[in-house]
């Protein structure tokens, strides 16, 4: 029991330490802390967040597809905090963030069409 449990901690501690774990964390301190960020504390998170992106793209081909998704998913995270907080300097590598992480524009497009989908729900349809 007690070697179930250390190799569940072990587990759970070494996924903060994995790329789409790292990219989460990042995504977790700027949408805590985000609104307080002075211009060089977000050059800082930018620079970070430009490292994760580069090493998703050299490595993406060893991610199972759930960490892929992880990474992208905490990637757009990051994205809207930076856009809520304003940042008026973002990075190049934000800016193109659909150019580098495949398949997050079709993801935010599923989301914009569900949400739609959602309040057209109940409307009548027009008759043809």
């Amino acid at each position: 029991m007690l070697a179930a449990l250390c190799a569940l901690l072990l587990a759970s501690s070494c996924d903060r330490f994995s790329l789409p774990g790292r990219m989460e964390a990042l995504a977790d301190t700027v949408e805590k802390n985000g609104d307080n960020y002075t211009q060089e504390q977000w050059e800082q998170s930018n620079e970070k967040f430009e490292k994760l992106v580069e090493e998703y793209q050299n490595n993406k081909g060893s991610l199972t597809v759930d960490e892929a998704k992880r990474f992208r998913n905490a990637s757009g995270r990051y994205f809207a905090a930076a856009v809520k907080s304003g940042v008026a300097n973002i990075s190049s590598s934000i800016e193109e963030i659909g150019k580098q992480i495949p398949g997050m524009i079709d993801e935010i497009g599923d989301f914009f069409k569900g949400i739609g989908a959602g309040l057209g729900q109940g409307e009548e349809k027009p008759a043809q």
